[in-house]
């Protein structure tokens, strides 16, 4: 949009009467697949649909191979941002990417700033770069990643890139890194998110957690598109320590 427009977005704060309405319109059995499906828990209570039979075969059936790191130096915890945690950030993931092998690096981060102020201390470092939002179309970052031995991918969880990037070539995933810069906890300042949590009918924390636990997923699954698709998973956040284990990132 140009400098003196303005645009009006109306989002809702909660899909339980949209679900509801096309519930009585549909009727008969509903089948919901995803490989980040929401817990049974968090569909009944605020998509308002009555589960009959749930599956989950995350931990049953792999699709890829998967290492996962916990690097428990940094934290994304509120209290705790600043230049000094960025610059920390921006070390580790630079020891990450110099001293790994070629491939797509695709960092998710929780939010913009956080990336931007990363993403700033990364300027140095001899590899090529694209951040979320320089490019429009994802086949221009295709011919990226076929042109350049390493490609670092700066991306925000909720974004884009980790929605809808994919990508391969001769059946296998460009993307050999996937790094967490952060747990992926959306906004709590944020008044669309306070009324989403509100509208839920959940507590603060479940439904933060939810949301987080779903966008990891997400990110993960940009590198896995194949059956012998192999990807490291890089976790910069004291808190995975526990997480990881529970979100079934880890076996341990």
């Amino acid at each position: 949009i140009k400098n003196d427009e303005t645009s009006l977005v109306i989002k809702p704060t909660t899909p339980k009467p949209i679900i509801l309405h096309a519930r009585g319109v549909f009727e008969g059995p509903w089948i919901l697949m995803s490989g980040t499906m929401p817990p049974r828990e968090y569909i009944e209570k605020v998509w308002g649909l009555n589960v009959t039979k749930y599956f989950d075969l995350s931990r049953e059936v792999k699709i890829g191979h998967r290492d996962v790191k916990i690097i428990t130096s940094v934290t994304s915890e509120y209290k705790k941002r600043g230049e000094e945690m960025f610059m920390k950030y921006a070390k580790e993931i630079e020891n990450i990417v110099m001293n790994n092998g070629d491939g797509v690096y695709l960092i998710v981060y929780p939010n913009y700033n956080m990336m931007i102020s990363i993403a700033n201390n990364l300027l140095r470092m001899p590899v090529k770069q694209v951040r979320e939002g320089e490019v429009k179309h994802l086949p221009k970052l295709l011919e990226l990643a076929l042109a350049n031995k390493k490609l670092v991918i700066h991306a925000v969880s909720g974004g884009r890139f980790t929605e809808g990037v994919e990508l391969t070539k001769d059946g296998r995933s460009l993307i050999k890194h996937v790094i967490i810069a952060g747990v992926l906890y959306p906004n709590i300042s944020d008044d669309y998110v306070k009324d989403r949590i509100r509208s839920s009918g959940m507590k603060e924390y479940p439904w933060l957690k939810t949301q987080a636990e779903m966008a990891t997923a997400q990110a993960v699954g940009r590198a896995i598109r194949y059956p012998d698709d192999f990807v490291t998973i890089w976790l910069l956040d004291y808190r995975y320590s526990y997480l990881a284990k529970s979100w079934g990132l880890t076996s341990y």
